[in-house]
């Protein structure tokens, strides 16, 4: 389709090349007539005047006879030489305008031959190299929808032709970052399936193991209560797993859209620790919370939520009874940070570079960890454009600061 529609227009563009030629050469022939012309009217004068000052009486005969039409130039001239006006200068000069005029007749027809063999030379040169350049554009589309673009067809030269492939390849370059994206959210939700896949298979064997001995019709209460609690705790493992591994997914694939509100950081982290204040009591663990009142930050509440609760859940699970969580807030002018610390067992210099890791487990991390919290935590601050630094030491303690650039 590309290739017969340049090819139409380049035919357009001889005929236009044709027509201009022509005219040209017929504006220049015009020209030199006239020059021509005038001359003939000269030298007709002047033969006019020679003859009626020598023969008075041949006024109707010879002179209608020179001036006639192009029919009767010849006999005219023999008239002219009958009557002794053949070697005069008026003779030779209207035999030599004669003359001209039929070679400049046949200097045109050849002007105009030549000029349309020149036009046609160049046009065909023309039409061949840009029908080249059209060929190989058509493969290298072809190679495009089959999927290969490795090609560049980039062109610095001026032209039309120039600018449509430095356009195609622009294309080649937008569908290769769409290819590469697509395939990545193929081998990630892969990848996310096999994790899930994984990380479910443990509790439910441990539950199928726990069914099978409650089926025992001769276990004691207090035993069949204690299992039945412990595979409480394997479900809501489960549904926690999923419903992280989800979220998960869902930002990593582009798929949630951050708010960007004003939110109070007091409250922000009031309504953090709601879900983990029953734990920490229950393990006796003291809370300071220093944050003043009129401390905002931009972003999305229900995801830094999320975000906080991770974190505060990793101090809690690494601090041990009687320890002491920490948050705090400050400002600058380049950032607002919220800073959570726990007196807690730490992390060894080793795990530090991948704590934020997907499903890494650090050597002070439960035997129940899955390895994911963090990692969630990580992907909510980035993308509302803040970042989260960890330091720790082991058996003194870690602090997480989560950063919110102005």
């Amino acid at each position: 389709m590309l290739e017969s529609k340049y090819f139409h227009r380049l035919v357009f563009v001889f005929l236009a090349c044709v027509f201009l030629t022509t005219c040209i050469m017929l504006f220049w022939t015009r020209q030199h007539y006239r020059m021509y012309e005038q001359a003939l009217i000269d030298a007709h004068a002047s033969l006019t005047g020679a003859i009626l000052s020598r023969h008075p009486e041949l006024e109707e005969d010879v002179v209608d006879s020179i001036l006639s039409d192009e029919d009767h130039k010849e006999s005219g001239m023999k008239i002219l030489e009958k009557y002794g006006l053949g070697d005069t200068e008026v003779y030779y000069r209207i035999r030599d305008l004669r003359a001209l005029e039929e070679k400049m007749e046949i200097d045109t027809i050849w002007m105009v031959l030549i000029s349309f063999g020149i036009v046609s030379f160049v046009f065909f040169f023309y039409i061949v190299r840009e029908h080249k350049k059209v060929k190989e554009l058509n493969r290298y589309m072809n190679r495009i929808l089959n999927g290969d673009y490795s090609l560049d067809i980039r062109d610095y030269e001026e032209g039309e032709m120039s600018h449509l492939k430095n356009e195609i390849y622009k294309m080649t370059v937008l569908l290769k970052e769409k290819s590469d994206g697509a395939m990545k959210d193929k081998l990630a939700l892969e990848e996310t399936l096999s994790d899930i896949s994984h990380q479910i298979k443990t509790p439910l064997t441990s539950m199928y193991v726990m069914n099978d001995l409650l089926s025992d019709s001769d276990m004691d209460l207090n035993t069949r209560q204690e299992f039945l609690s412990k595979n409480r705790k394997q479900l809501e493992r489960i549904e926690w797993l999923v419903s992280s591994l989800l979220k998960l997914s869902r930002m990593e694939s582009g798929m949630i859209q951050m708010k960007h509100h004003r939110i109070n950081v007091k409250k922000l982290v009031s309504s953090s620790i709601d879900p983990l204040r029953i734990p920490i009591e229950l393990k006796n663990q003291k809370l300071v919370i220093d944050i003043k009142k009129n401390l905002f930050i931009i972003g999305d509440e229900a995801w830094l939520t999320e975000a906080l609760v991770n974190i505060l859940k990793n101090a809690h699970e690494h601090t041990d009874e009687g320890g002491t969580i920490t948050i705090c807030a400050n400002n600058n002018p380049i950032y607002k940070e919220i800073v959570i610390t726990d007196n807690g067992c730490g992390i060894d210099k080793e795990d530090l570079p991948h704590l934020f890791e997907r499903f890494y487990k650090a050597k002070t991390s439960k035997s129940d960890s899955v390895g994911i919290g963090l990692h969630l935590a990580e992907k909510i601050v980035k993308s509302m454009q803040g970042e989260i630094l960890v330091e720790s030491e082991v058996l003194k303690g870690t602090t997480f600061r989560l950063r919110f650039y102005k």
